[in-house]
């Protein structure tokens, strides 16, 4: 009997709703998000590196900073899509949490393996044995795999008004208790209340040593969620849509420059920080979120622009892409080159400024050429019909 009902239920569910067709314009937003963070992350020497190209040093944003909660809202967005089909017949059972469990558990152990790639190496070089306590723990793959499993447990157990109700507790809550614990300076590097969460549980040879505050540190990680749940509930809005129109786009796009806004003046009372993930930053972010996804949607389902589907193709293997330039990129830092004593990338390095190119513009050229060799690599991979999910 009790089969019986579970049987009837998720034929219910499946009727109810439907399968939806893959959104080619969140491929595309996927595909440029990734390209995107390829070029930031690949430059042919961090010594010349265009502004625009790098992350604000604290406080502020710059283009480079919108990368990865463009990551987070995308994860919500396609949250959208995937998880009616399993709450239209109630509550989700083991199957699906242990889906989600392992999806997340997975994108962990992925960040974990790229963290650990050059202590690892370091140690062999020295012929040691490389101590666990020198991997960074923190990461964005560690981050995009916790805050997917919270925003699906809030998804499934919240009701939409409560989902709303939480974030602006959490966007609010999270500046004052960082207010509480520094008055005079909430938001400093040295001394905000993040930073000292992440060094009262983790030794510092564990945190990032490129700034004061771990930039994916844990108090972060709570507006992190709510960056993934504005990418759901807009996910559920272009989802009920049977079709796409100029009205509903241009709306959609007016929407997210309208919430950018609100968060560029929120930054006067709570500054933009990516590190700190703060209030402002999640609406600012998630404003252009917005307005990138509404273009894509003009681009893919409107206009039906060349290129959408290249771009589409590489959004399909984001984690292959994702995991595979990383180590294509500490490859290059420890493999020889043909000039002794010089590593592969700084060899690289030097060969483009024998084309008589400047430093910038030699760095940024590598940087291209990374992100089209990936670009072909994604699209060799769906010709194959070779697809790594997570």
């Amino acid at each position: 009997m009790k089969h019986a009902m579970n049987q009837a239920n998720r034929q219910a569910a499946d009727q109810a709703s439907p399968e939806r067709p893959r959104l080619q314009a969140l491929d595309a937003f996927r595909g440029l998000t990734i390209a995107a963070m390829i070029l930031v992350n690949n430059p042919g020497n961090w010594s010349y590196v265009y502004p625009p190209l790098r992350h604000a040093k604290w406080h502020g944003c710059t283009p480079t900073d919108l990368i990865f909660p463009f990551f987070l809202f995308i994860v919500g967005v396609a949250m959208a899509y995937a998880l009616p089909r399993h709450l239209d017949a109630g509550r989700p059972g083991r199957s699906f949490w242990w889906r989600v469990l392992r999806r997340s558990a997975v994108l962990i152990a992925l960040g974990l393996l790229l963290n650990a790639v050059m202590p690892i190496a370091q140690a062999i070089k020295a012929s040691e044995a490389a101590p666990l306590t020198t991997i960074r723990l923190p990461g964005v793959l560690q981050r995009i795999g916790l805050v997917y499993l919270l925003a699906c447990v809030v998804a499934v157990y919240l009701k939409p008004r409560l989902q709303i109700i939480v974030s602006a507790v959490i966007l609010i809550g999270v500046p004052l208790l960082m207010l509480a614990y520094r008055p005079g300076e909430p938001f400093d590097a040295e001394s905000n209340l993040a930073r000292t969460i992440d060094r009262l549980l983790l030794p510092d040879a564990m945190l990032y040593s490129g700034s004061a505050t771990e930039p994916e540190g844990l108090l972060g990680t709570l507006p992190a969620l709510v960056t993934t749940l504005i990418g759901y509930w807009v996910g559920g809005a272009v989802r009920a849509r049977a079709r796409m129109d100029v009205r509903f786009v241009l709306r959609f796009g007016a929407l997210g420059i309208a919430v950018a806004a609100l968060g560029w003046v929120a930054g006067f009372v709570v500054p933009l920080n990516k590190t700190l993930w703060s209030s402002s930053y999640v609406l600012f972010t998630a404003g252009w979120a917005c307005v990138g996804l509404a273009g894509c949607l003009a681009w893919c389902d409107l206009a039906r622009l060349p290129g959408r589907l290249t771009l589409a193709l590489i959004g399909r293997h984001a984690i292959t892409v994702f995991v595979g330039s990383g180590l294509m990129a500490r490859a290059l830092l420890l493999l020889p080159s043909p000039m002794p004593g010089v590593a592969a990338k700084p060899w690289l390095f030097i060969q483009t400024l024998e084309l008589g190119l400047a430093g910038t513009d030699a760095s940024l050229l590598l940087a291209v050429v990374v992100v089209l060799v990936w670009s072909g690599i994604a699209l060799a991979m769906d010709r194959l019909g070779l697809v790594f999910k997570v």
